[in-house]
């Protein structure tokens, strides 16, 4: 951890992303990814073993530590074939104010002892003069249950946690979701709701400059998200729809109360 040179007896990545809890604190969802391919599995009682240590540190531009986590990890014994074609992948937060910082993480297989790290920029935007509020965009090709409830991890609710994709790599037979946040949307005097507000969004697929698909177009009437003063979007497209190959997305948000909109975009792979 304390080393300036990188380990990479295995390759390590990382995704994150950021999502409003309040007006100084964002919650930091932060995915780490290691080929299953990468990890050995003892064989005892039946059964392969295997498992990772995971630490980490997160720190401010001065240095400072803001946040840190220790934890291993058992991988599934009956899945130990299918993983070795597959990820494993560990998902943990942060709760940070704005500002820009340093994420620092090793990890160790704890059959051979090897270790493999990864550091990485975190830059969590002030989002007070932007026209639209917007948290990152994550997409994802699969939700779990969770039986306990991490009341500001905006990716849990209803007993449902979804799994961000690190890789933006995705299987032309899966479903792909969208998730993102809008804050402090203009508000709009109907029947006496407080919480009314008038947003639209889509998703675009552009493959080669060229529209391939757009998501129909969702209005959202009201903060979801009360708590936050927040309105929620889940977006879902089934890939079958998409031949394979890249395309670049773009995620239409528009503020029709206030006049005002925003349309990021990311890259993903169709295979």
């Amino acid at each position: 951890m304390q080393s300036d040179v990188p380990s990479n007896d295995f390759p390590v990545y990382i995704s994150s992303g950021y999502f409003r809890i309040n007006d100084r604190q964002f919650y930091v969802p932060v995915s780490v990814v290691v080929p299953g391919s990468q990890i050995p599995f003892t064989r005892g009682s039946d059964k392969d073993k295997a498992t990772l240590d995971f630490m980490a540190l997160m720190r401010d531009e001065q240095k400072r530590p803001y946040g840190q986590l220790r934890q291993t990890v058992t991988v599934e014994p009956s899945a130990s074939q299918d993983v070795k074609n597959k990820n494993v992948q560990y998902d943990t937060g942060f709760q940070l104010p704005p500002g820009k910082y340093d994420l620092k993480l090793v990890v160790r297989e704890n059959q051979t002892g090897r270790i493999g790290s990864f550091e990485a920029e975190i830059s969590i935007p002030e989002l007070k003069n932007e026209p639209v509020k917007l948290s990152s965009i994550v997409v994802s090709n699969q939700k779990q249950a969770v039986k306990t409830t991490q009341k500001n991890n905006p990716l849990i609710s209803n007993g449902n946690e979804i799994v961000p994709n690190v890789t933006h790599v995705f299987s032309s037979g899966q479903n792909l979701y969208f998730y993102y946040e809008v804050y402090d949307p203009a508000r709009e005097e109907k029947d006496n709701n407080k919480n009314a507000v008038r947003l639209l969004s889509s998703v675009v697929f552009y493959k080669n400059n060229v529209k391939a698909y757009e998501t129909p177009l969702v209005q959202a009437d009201e903060l979801n998200v009360p708590d936050r003063k927040a309105t929620a979007f889940e977006l879902q497209v089934p890939l079958a729809q998409l031949k394979p190959g890249f395309y670049t997305c773009q995620i239409n948000v528009v503020d029709d109360a206030a006049g005002k909109f925003a349309f990021p975009r990311i890259a993903l792979m169709v295979r």
